[in-house]
């Protein structure tokens, strides 16, 4: 199975899956964080929508822009 994928596709496949659940596990450590240091209903809130909203918004849209332009420039 492996001889049919391409081999630099999935060395970058693998990069980006490593990224985002580092990139989770990093906001999540914030959030808790702010949870023991703060006891701050607020300011948890807040930081989740902040650190987790443009990353779910975002990432509905932007594939479709991105696919617009020429990657070879």
């Amino acid at each position: 199975m492996l001889k049919n994928i391409n081999k630099t596709f999935l060395i970058i496949y693998t990069g980006q899956a490593i990224s985002q659940l580092t990139s989770s596990i990093l906001q999540m450590a914030i959030v808790w964080y702010l949870i023991t240091e703060t006891n701050s209903s607020n300011i948890v809130a807040l930081s989740g929508i902040v650190g987790f909203l443009p990353q779910g918004v975002l990432g509905l849209f932007i594939g479709v822009f991105i696919d617009r332009f020429d990657r070879k420039k």
